[in-house]
C-alpha cells in the first residue's frame, strides 16, 4: 500500500505487540496517534504477534489503512520456544516479551515502541527525532519506582545494576536499532527471558541496556495512576518544570495497573480512553466493551464478593498477605463465618494463623476443603493460582478474584461514584 500524498515528512516507524485480548486497546492507541498527529506525519506500524493471531483481529487493525492513508501495517509473527519460559502476570501477557525481538524483526534504523494501554495526545515527530548518539534506548524514568524508591534500593542488586535512579518504564521507548544490532544487545536480552525477572521484559531491558539509556521527559510516559494526585507528593527524579501541570501537558498517558479503561468506567481519566474508543470502534463493538466493563466492575464490588462468600459452605482466601488479611477482615465484619483457611504456596507462611484462621499449603485443599469457594487475593498471581486450582479440578464458578482498590484508585474516582464506593469499603 502506498501512503497518502499528504505525507510530507519522513515516516515514523512504530512497533506494537498484541494478541487477541489486546487488539481493541491497541486499535484505540493507534487511533489516538492519528488523531493527535500533524497532517503531514505518516506511520509505518509493525505489529508483533503470535503466528496464531487470528485474521479477524488483523483485519480490525488494517481497517485503519482505509480510514486514514497516513498509516500502513506490517505484521511480524514471533515464534520462539524460549518464550515458553516467560513468566506472565495477571494483567501482562507473554506478548509483552515480543519487544525484545524488535531489532531482529524489522530492518529500520530506529522506531518507537508503544504499549497498547496508552493514549497519545500530541504529535510524535519531536521525540522520534531525538538524538540517540550511542544510546540503545530512550525512555522515561518509571514513575512507580521513582515514587517508591526506598522500596527499590535493594532491587538494583538483584538486577546487578549500580542504581535504580535511571530505571525506565519500557511502555514507550525510542529504539536505536542500528546500535542494538551492532552491539548484539538483542541476543543478551532474548537469552535472559527465562531468568525469572520480577518485572519481566522491563527488567531485562533495563539490565542489558544500563548505561546506554537516554532519559526522556515524563510527559512521554505519564502513569494515569498518579493522575490528579502527583502534585500532593511529587516524586524525586523529575524536574519541577517537568511535573508542572503534567496531567494537562502529558503527550503519552499510560493506563498502568489493573483498572484499565476497558474494564473500568468509573475513573475520570479513563473517560479520555472511552472518547477515543468512540471515534474508532464500531458502535456494536463499543457497546460490547462497555457492557463487559460494567460486568467487571460489578464483580470487583465488595457486595458481589460478600454475596458469593455468604452462599459458600467454606471459604478459602488464597494468598496470605496484608491484602489477604484485609479480605478476611471484610468477611468477618460482614458476618461471614465460613472462612476455613488461607492457602499460600510460600512454605514460610504455612502453619501461621490469623484471627484463628490457619494458613495451609495448596496440596491440602482437595482433601480438607473439597467444596470450598476460593477468593484469590494475590494481585499479580491470579493467573498461575487460578491455573493451579483448575488443575485440582476446581472450576471457575468456585473461584473469584479480589481486586484491591488503593488510594490511587479513589484519587481518580469520578465523584458520582464516591458515595457508592465508600459503602463498598465496608
Amino acid at each position: 500500500m502506498k501512503m497518502d500524498r499528504e505525507c510530507t515528512v519522513e515516516k515514523i516507524n512504530i512497533v506494537m505487540s498484541t494478541d487477541e485480548n489486546y487488539v481493541i486497546p491497541t486499535l484505540v492507541t493507534l487511533s489516538s496517534i492519528l488523531t493527535s498527529s500533524k497532517k503531514g506525519t505518516c506511520f509505518h506500524v509493525y505489529i508483533l504477534c503470535d503466528r496464531n493471531f487470528n485474521y479477524a483481529c488483523r483485519d480490525m487493525l488494517k481497517k485503519l489503512e482505509k480510514k486514514d492513508g497516513r498509516i500502513e501495517f506490517t505484521f511480524k509473527e514471533i515464534h520462539d520456544s524460549r518464550l515458553d519460559k516467560a513468566v506472565a502476570t495477571a494483567h501482562i501477557s507473554v506478548a509483552s516479551y515480543y519487544r525484545l525481538y524488535i531489532s531482529q524483526m524489522i530492518e529500520e534504523e530506529r522506531c518507537l515502541f508503544i504499549d497498547g494501554d496508552m493514549i497519545i495526545r500530541d504529535d510524535l515527530s519531536e521525540v522520534y527525532n531525538t538524538d540517540m548518539e550511542n544510546d540503545y534506548v530512550a525512555a522515561v524514568k518509571d514513575l512507580g519506582v521513582q515514587s517508591h524508591m526506598s522500596e527499590y534500593k535493594e532491587y538494583a542488586d538483584i538486577l546487578h545494576i549500580p542504581s535504580m535512579d535511571d530505571y525506565v518504564n519500557v511502555g514507550f521507548m525510542l529504539l536505536n536499532l542500528n546500535k542494538i544490532r551492532e552491539d548484539h544487545v538483542e541476543h543478551r536480552m532474548i537469552e535472559a527471558i527465562g531468568s525469572g525477572c520480577k518485572y519481566m521484559d522491563q527488567d531485562i531491558i533495563n539490565k542489558c541496556c544500563y548505561g546506554k539509556i537516554k532519559i526522556l521527559p515524563i510527559k512521554y510516559d505519564f502513569f494515569t495512576e498518579y493522575y490528579g494526585s502527583i502534585a500532593e507528593k511529587p516524586p524525586d527524579g523529575y524536574s519541577e518544570e517537568e511535573l508542572s501541570h503534567i496531567e494537562e501537558r502529558a503527550c503519552v498517558l499510560h493506563f498502568t495497573g489493573y483498572f484499565k479503561p476497558w474494564i473500568c468506567t468509573r475513573l475520570k481519566v479513563n473517560t479520555l480512553w472511552w472518547n477515543e474508543a468512540g471515534r474508532v470502534l464500531d458502535e456494536s463493538v463499543y457497546r460490547n466493551i462497555w457492557e463487559a466493563a460494567l460486568e467487571a466492575e460489578r464483580k470487583s464490588d465488595w457486595s458481589y464478593i460478600r454475596g458469593m462468600a455468604e452462599k459458600a459452605e467454606q471459604v478459602v482466601v488464597f494468598g496470605f498477605s496484608e491484602i489477604g488479611k484485609k479480605v478476611a477482615d471484610h468477611l468477618l465484619r460482614s458476618n461471614v463465618k465460613s472462612i476455613a483457611a488461607f492457602a499460600d504456596n510460600d512454605k514460610a507462611k504455612q502453619g501461621m494463623t490469623y484471627r484463628g484462621i490457619p494458613v495451609i499449603s495448596a496440596a491440602r485443599l482437595e482433601d480438607e476443603y473439597p467444596n470450598a469457594f476460593y477468593i484469590i487475593s494475590s494481585q499479580n498471581g491470579f493467573i498461575p493460582i487460578k491455573k493451579q486450582l483448575n488443575q485440582m479440578e476446581i472450576n471457575d464458578c468456585r473461584i473469584i478474584r479480589y481486586i484491591h482498590k488503593d488510594n490511587t484508585y479513589y484519587a481518580r474516582l469520578d465523584e458520582k461514584y464516591m458515595e457508592y464506593e465508600k459503602k463498598m469499603q465496608g
